[in-house]
């Protein structure tokens, strides 16, 4: 079964795998508000099929995703304090919903990942990268905070390399996201698909409703993304963005400049 929604599209078998596709290959896979929402909606629809045993989120085209379409960015700037914390908020609740999902969801990588598409990887259980893929918590670099994403981002990789890696907004490579934790499976080009065969045979081998059990547990012992973390982060990301320094960034960004806080 298909089902296409605004950016993206999703399958599911007759094993009960369900792939989410990032489908917006002439933006890189970048989020907007329609986007969010489709997301958002079909996130919902996949967690209420009791069908669905495995969760798998993939892109088409080069990227896995960039983080932020350049036209939402530059829509947002326009946008009061409390329209910012709306539409971060919306953004927020897609993590937390692939974060909570019922069923194990897998992240497949081919492509790079940048800002939000590396926080919407933190949010699952596993993932599956390609060696030849890029990283990055790219947000300071347009002035900018990734404040939606670090509850996943430092559950993910850590306190340590969470400060290095969002506080310099460096690019790293899927070596690197390996041994940070970012990334549970490194593999050659040439092995994804059968390495994830691999592990979604090993998946569906396991009993469905332990899976869940399992997965409801660990979060019940190690949860720190409750709902008042969602709306803090939310704030901070909503205020930044209407700051001085993140419109300058951000404005940059889009003219394709560098901006004024670097020296020519």
């Amino acid at each position: 079964m298909t089902i296409n929604r605004y950016g993206i599209t999703i399958d599911t078998d007759e094993q009960g795998v369900a792939t989410l596709w990032l489908d917006r290959a002439d933006k890189c896979n970048a989020f907007n508000d329609l986007m969010i929402q489709s997301l958002h909606d079909g996130l919902a629809d996949i967690a209420n099929n009791s069908e669905v045993k495995i969760l798998v989120i993939r892109a088409r085209g080069e990227y896995f995703c960039a983080g932020a379409d350049l036209d939402w960015m530059s829509s947002m700037l326009e946008s009061s304090e409390h329209d910012n914390y709306q539409d971060a908020l919306s953004l927020a609740n897609v993590f937390r919903l692939v974060d909570s999902f019922p069923c194990p969801v897998v992240g497949l990588v081919e492509g790079n990942a940048f800002g939000g598409g590396c926080g919407l990887l933190c949010c699952c259980d596993m993932v599956m990268a390609k060696s030849g893929c890029q990283f990055a918590f790219s947000e300071v670099a347009l002035g900018l905070v990734p404040a939606t994403i670090s509850p996943y981002v430092i559950s993910s990789i850590g306190q340590r390399h969470a400060r290095h890696y969002c506080v310099s907004g460096e690019h790293f490579d899927a070596s690197r996201a390996y041994d940070m934790g970012l990334v549970s499976h490194l593999v050659n080009d040439d092995e994804l698909t059968s390495a994830f065969l691999q592990l979604k045979k090993r998946l569906l081998n396991n009993g469905a409703i332990a899976m869940k059990k399992t997965k409801a547990l660990i979060a019940n012992l190690a949860d720190i993304r409750d709902g008042s973390v969602v709306e803090e982060t939310s704030w901070i990301i909503a205020r930044v963005r209407i700051g001085d320094e993140a419109q300058e960034g951000c404005r940059a960004f889009i003219e394709k400049r560098r901006p004024d806080w670097i020296d020519e």
